[in-house]
């Protein structure tokens, strides 16, 4: 499993606890005073580095996770098509995310993708498979699809 924009890395002891296969997460914010550029911990690996350019190689994982990220970085449009490109075929792509702002989005939210133009982008590679709105009033949209 590859998750993009891992954070305070939370999920990982979470991760190593349940299952036995590998997690890797990558986010630009890992800190280096505790990890190197890849760190293994457990069963999972954490790498610095963005979504819009993931230092992997390609058809690799069975799932992607991409958690309160696409709002937080300036071009989502490579984050999913990266996710598209280390996904095997028929892999999972799951994505929980912050649908629209104000209209100048408030720091640390750089973006502000709307929900036709981030369905238009998953459509061109992926089935959608649930799409369950969260949130209503914040619009934090949870959606998970399939690579073609």
């Amino acid at each position: 499993m590859l998750d993009i924009g891992t954070g305070s890395m939370w999920f990982i002891k979470y991760w190593n606890n349940q299952n036995d296969k590998y997690f890797v997460g990558i986010d630009p914010m890992i800190r280096k005073s505790a990890f190197r550029v890849i760190k293994r911990y457990g069963r999972s690996y954490l790498i610095e580095g963005v979504g819009e350019s993931l230092p992997l190689k390609s058809n690799v994982f069975d799932e992607v996770t991409i958690n309160s990220t696409l709002d937080h970085i300036e071009n989502p449009e490579k984050v999913l098509s990266e996710s598209f490109r280390t996904l095997k075929k028929r892999g999972r792509l799951r994505i929980i995310t912050i649908i629209s702002h104000q209209s100048k989005p408030i720091s640390p939210h750089i973006g502000d993708i709307k929900k036709p133009i981030l369905m238009k982008i998953l459509k061109e590679n992926f089935r959608i498979e649930d799409e369950i709105w969260m949130d209503q009033k914040k619009k934090i949209l949870y959606l998970e699809a399939v690579k073609n």
